[in-house]
């Protein structure tokens, strides 16, 4: 356990000292997050220490129940880090792209943006308003995604899709021609 929170505090104190060197000067706030991380490690290593030391007169039970206490801390601090690095890639807004190749004949593909997790609709519309295919109805993790629309079995004309999730709903025209 103590390899495996010395590893997780060099690796946030290594990111810490990257996003330093990028910026060509050092802020307070940076300095700042460095004392921080500085001060919980010492702060772990401590406690660390003395529950190593209060190991000695414990019980095998009491001895069980502060490895699992030990071991639920160290994987949300895992799984913290984890959360952080996956969250720098995830859409800062909603958004529907323009189909592309639009026109199209008889495929296009729609690229689309969920900021945050739910459940998202596309359906795609005749110039009449008539819903003619549900693209996607399930649960999404925010997230960049792109759906392919086949439109082999519909005439020439124009078409609109639409996108539904949570408050936003944004609708885009789209033409086929064969």
């Amino acid at each position: 356990m103590k390899i495996s929170f010395e590893k997780t505090s060099i690796e946030r104190k290594k990111r810490i000292g990257k996003q330093i060197n990028k910026e060509s000067k050092i802020s307070e706030v940076a300095i700042e997050k460095i004392k921080r991380s500085t001060d919980l490690d010492k702060f772990k290593e401590d406690k660390a220490k003395s529950n190593l030391l209060s190991l000695r007169n414990l019980s095998s039970e009491e001895l069980e129940k502060n490895r699992v206490g030990d071991l639920l801390l160290t994987t949300k601090s895992i799984r913290n880090e984890l959360e952080k690095d996956n969250n720098v890639n995830n859409p800062i807004k909603y958004n529907l792209s323009q189909n592309y190749p639009n026109p199209f004949n008889p495929t296009t593909t729609i690229s689309y943006d969920i900021q945050n997790d739910g459940i998202v609709t596309i359906k795609i519309y005749d110039i009449l308003g008539k819903e003619v295919k549900v693209l996607v109805n399930e649960f999404r993790q925010a997230g960049s995604y792109q759906i392919n629309f086949d439109g082999y079995n519909l005439s020439s004309g124009i078409y609109f899709y639409k996108l539904e999730t949570g408050n936003f709903v944004q609708t885009k025209r789209m033409a086929l021609i064969k």
